[in-house]
């Protein structure tokens, strides 16, 4: 069932139309009863039967027997009529906006058979709007094929318009069967089938190098040759992911693409909720296919679902795995005599190319295919099973009511952390671990819950009570409770109760070393987080010993080609960073780089991305302004193709590169990018939280550089009254609000109220356990030019 949504102003007409396209691929007998079922206002439902009505006569051409008395649509062409220089022999074919015919070359210099593809006016009495959105897409898919030259993609030939104004186009011939039909047929081997689909995924990851999303995979736009190659086509609703775009412009939907289809049993849950989409949807797709290659059928059946039906089977249920399908005695045929058992490598594999969110799926079609391979070469796969913690979390979620909001959130902290330290544990301690660890969990659930506790309890609280539960109750058991406190305290220190982590990540690290010793990984890593809280402290130096001693360690151990030294390396480079050290930052943030790019260290990409990021901002900091540009924009550009929602690092990046671009003299680019990483940390955080509140502060200096006094001010006195509302957060921010509310009062030509807002500033940089240089910079060019205005006056 192809489902096409029309997109901009909602209206009767469009509606219509949705519905048809949703009826059209049910059986004709079905379609009234489908119709009816749908309770549509009775004016809709006549329009939608006189759409079909028009559908049922344009079909007519289209039947694979075509009689000489069958009614041709008017400027469709028919047999014998030329296109160019080509005869049309018959139609072979029609879908969503396009009809197909089989041509041969008639001008006698050569002889070849075509496919030529034109627009099908099937829908002729509908508005302006819309007809021309079928003839862009139509465009759309001409220009995309001649971008693309790959021997698993047919090839375009050539194009231009008929006689009566429709744009065609010229294609190589496949004299082939589907991709299905085609295994059925063959009654290829597992291996067989597998090597068939990684020729496909080379097909898909050409158009992805080119930026386009083709949106709609399936096996039906497979055609495979009689030599067994197959050929990827129908890119007429594909879409260029627009290099513009991606690094930040707002994208106009309606200039964009009038028109979004797709086939729902082969969509991904992003495409189906209408989100915007990347390469990873078209994954997602081919995990669908694979599914189907291996198992007969689809890992859905959803041909008697209605829409919602169909959504939340998509977006919410797992699929039952490859070895199940093929133990049902609904197996198609050609699949009966295929092993009745997967190997679990090849299952992990189709999950993680099925799975819901984008961000766990393989990053690209050809990592699909690499893991294909390793699994057919008998290498082992990077397709790993999801953790307990976050089925946990996806559990929770799907039974939000039943328990109180903090509790369920900690069931996730805290199973997540518990998993990790069982898998430490030697093998016959395991299970018992982990069986203590969940009744630790559910005493803190039952005692967290809004009957027990007779209100629904805060997160921060919860994780506080939770850390004094573990004194008692693993006292004798460092190497529990190390792993516990650490997910404990590295969620305190997100909540911002910085003191409270830092008693969690303090005692996690002395059981840690008494559990696994100094210099084991866990240790390692619970001084990363407890560097990370030092820094947030404005404890620099603490931090700066505790991450040196770690990477010393690292060095030592030979583990420079981990993630972890990754991670480490680069946070000691931000802490450099945030003592504006930029020449000692970047040996540290480059090594961490050089392991991703040179060492093969694999990362996620929106880390890999932030990497770039901090690399980009120490080149700021050294006056490299364009290689720092130009770093900004590629380290975005990976996150608005990865990671379409929000994030903190798109945040952060738009921040930075502002900083940037108010330095190049770009002032009005600089306040928008400003005022979008401001509005980014408001739907991230929530409320009050640093995060947002050094957002405003920067945005000031963005108004003031392009002239709005009047944003400065507004932005500046909503970061000072955020910071006086924070109470165990990082010192420096209480001094760069207040500094920054001087700045506005000044530019306004404002010096009392700026001298008063500076004498804080002052006091609360004293206050600070070690003083920011950032800080202390801020203030004290602030308060010269204070005292340069009142010597003027």
């Amino acid at each position: 069932m192809t489902v096409t949504q029309v997109l901009g102003e909602d209206g009767d007409e469009r509606r219509a139309l949705e519905v048809l396209d949703q009826l059209l691929d049910l059986p004709e007998r079905e379609q009234e009863a489908a119709l009816a079922a749908l309770s549509l206002p009775p004016a809709l439902a006549r329009r939608v039967r006189s759409l079909l009505s028009v559908q049922a006569r344009a079909a007519d051409l289209f039947d694979t027997a075509p009689s000489p008395s069958a009614r041709v649509h008017p400027g469709l062409p028919q047999p014998d009529e030329r296109i160019g220089v080509y005869r049309i022999e018959r139609p072979i074919g029609a879908g969503g906006m396009g009809a197909v015919f089989l041509a041969s070359r008639d001008d006698g210099l050569f002889e070849q058979r075509v496919a030529i593809k034109l627009v099908q006016p099937i829908h002729p009495f509908v508005d302006a709007d819309w007809q021309r959105g079928v003839l862009a897409h139509f465009e759309e898919e001409r220009a995309i094929l001649a971008q693309l030259q790959h021997p698993n993609i047919v090839r375009i030939i050539d194009g231009g318009q008929t006689d009566a104004g429709l744009p065609y186009l010229v294609m190589d011939y496949i004299d082939g069967v589907d991709l299905m039909r085609h295994c059925r047929e063959q009654r290829l081997e597992l291996a067989d089938r597998i090597r068939l689909f990684c020729q496909v995924c080379e097909a898909v990851q050409e158009a992805h190098r080119h930026l386009i999303v083709h949106r709609d995979l399936k096996p039906g736009n497979v055609l495979v040759d009689a030599g067994g190659t197959p050929h990827l086509l129908d890119f007429g609703i594909a879409k260029l992911l627009d290099p513009v775009r991606a690094q930040g412009a707002p994208e106009d939907e309606t200039q964009a693409t009038l028109l979004g289809a797709m086939t729902p049993a082969y969509a991904s849950p992003e495409q189906l909720r209408r989100r915007p989409l990347t390469t990873r949807s078209d994954v997602y797709s081919l995990g669908v296919m694979l599914y189907q290659m291996l198992a007969g059928k689809r890992p859905y059946q959803t041909d008697s679902l209605t829409p919602a039906e169909l959504e939340r089977a998509i977006c919410t249920t797992e699929p039952p795995s490859v070895s199940r399908a093929l133990r049902d005695d609904d197996a198609s045929p050609g699949y009966l005599e295929m092993p009745r058992q997967i190997a679990p490598d090849l299952e992990r594999i189709v999950a993680k190319a099925l799975h819901k969110e984008p961000g766990r799926r393989y990053g690209s079609a050809q990592e699909l295919a690499d893991d294909l391979r390793r699994y057919l070469a008998g290498q082992p796969v990077l397709a790993q099973p999801d953790s307990l913690g976050y089925r946990m979390r996806k559990f929770v979620g799907r039974h939000r009511a039943a328990t109180a909001t903090a509790a369920v959130a900690l069931l996730l902290i805290l199973g997540a952390g518990a998993t990790a330290l069982v898998q430490a544990h030697r093998a016959r301690l395991a299970a018992a671990d982990a069986q203590e660890i969940n009744a630790f969990l559910m005493e803190v659930l039952t005692e967290s819950s809004v009957d027990h506790a007779g209100s629904e309890v805060g997160l921060g609280d919860v994780l506080e009570a939770a850390g004094a539960r573990i004194d008692a109750r693993f006292a004798q058991r460092p190497e529990i409770a190390a792993g516990l406190r650490h997910a404990l305290g590295n969620n305190l220190l997100n909540l911002n109760r910085l003191e409270a982590a830092g008693r969690q990540l303090e005692a996690a690290l002395a059981e840690a070393k008494i559990a696994f010793g100094p210099s084991s990984l866990l240790a390692w890593q619970i001084s990363d987080s407890l560097a990370l809280l030092r820094v947030d402290q404005g404890r620099y130096s603490e931090a700066a010993t505790l991450l040196e001693e770690v990477l010393a360690g690292v060095r030592r151990s030979g583990q420079r080609d981990t993630p972890f030294f990754v991670r480490a390396s680069n946070n000691l480079g931000y802490l450099y960073m945030e003592r504006e050290e930029y020449a000692q930052a970047e040996p540290h943030v480059a090594a961490a780089l050089a392991a991703i790019e040179q060492g093969g260290v694999e990362i996620p990409r929106d880390e890999y991305s932030s990497l770039l990021t901090n690399q980009a901002q120490i080149l700021h900091g050294l006056d490299r302004r364009e290689e720092a540009d130009a770093l900004y924009r590629r380290a975005y550009d990976i996150l608005r193709t990865e990671y379409p929602e929000a994030t903190r690092e798109m945040a952060i990046q738009l921040n930075n590169r502002a900083l940037l671009l108010s330095d190049m003299g770009r002032r009005e680019e600089a306040l928008e990018l400003a005022r979008e990483s401001v509005e980014l940390r408001r739907r991230t955080y929530r409320g009050d939280h640093p995060m947002v509140a050094f957002g405003l502060t920067n945005l000031v200096g963005m108004a003031l550089g392009a002239g709005n006094l009047d944003k400065a001010l507004a932005a500046a006195e909503e970061a000072v009254a955020m910071a006086e509302r924070l109470e165990d957060t990082r010192s420096d921010i209480k001094v760069l609000a207040q500094a920054a509310l001087a700045q506005a009062h000044l530019a306004r030509g404002e010096p009392a109220p700026a001298r008063a807002a500076l004498a804080r500033a002052r006091r609360a940089l004293d206050e600070m356990p070690e003083v920011s240089p950032r800080a202390k910079t801020t203030l004290d060019r602030l308060e010269s030019a204070l005292r340069d205005r009142e010597a003027r006056e």
